[in-house]
């Protein structure tokens, strides 16, 4: 039976042809349907999620959102509180001020476009 297997497409090339182009056909369409049916399933999905959310009423929806955006604040607070913003801001203020002083004085500036470049950035 083997011998004949082998023998068969050698003796009717068109009729072997011919099955194996249908044969990769109905692969590649399998693989093609169940690949669609997999993006619209997807979608489906996706459709019902946000159907569900259109339904809610607001007052749920925006509660939900605000639970949310409550929990992130208070994280958010958590993680800033022990920051010192005023002394890491005037820290800032001071090393600009260093840098502004030694790029005039760099650049060749007297003391007093050294005192007019500070005072400029001070103002801000």
């Amino acid at each position: 039976m083997l011998y004949q297997l082998q023998k068969f497409p050698k003796r009717n090339k068109a009729v072997a042809a011919g099955s194996a182009i249908a044969t990769s056909a109905l692969f590649i369409g399998f693989l093609l349907s169940t690949s669609l049916y997999f993006q619209a399933d997807n979608a489906r999905q996706g459709e019902q999620e946000q159907r569900f959310l259109a339904e809610q009423p607001v007052g749920e929806a925006v509660a939900a959102r605000a639970d949310e955006l409550e929990t992130v604040t208070e994280f958010q607070a958590s993680m800033l509180g022990d920051l010192g913003a005023e002394a890491m801001g005037l820290g800032i203020i001071k090393r600009l001020t260093e840098d502004v002083r030694q790029a005039t004085a760099a650049s060749g500036g007297s003391p007093n476009d050294i005192a007019a470049s500070v005072a400029s950035l001070e103002e801000f």
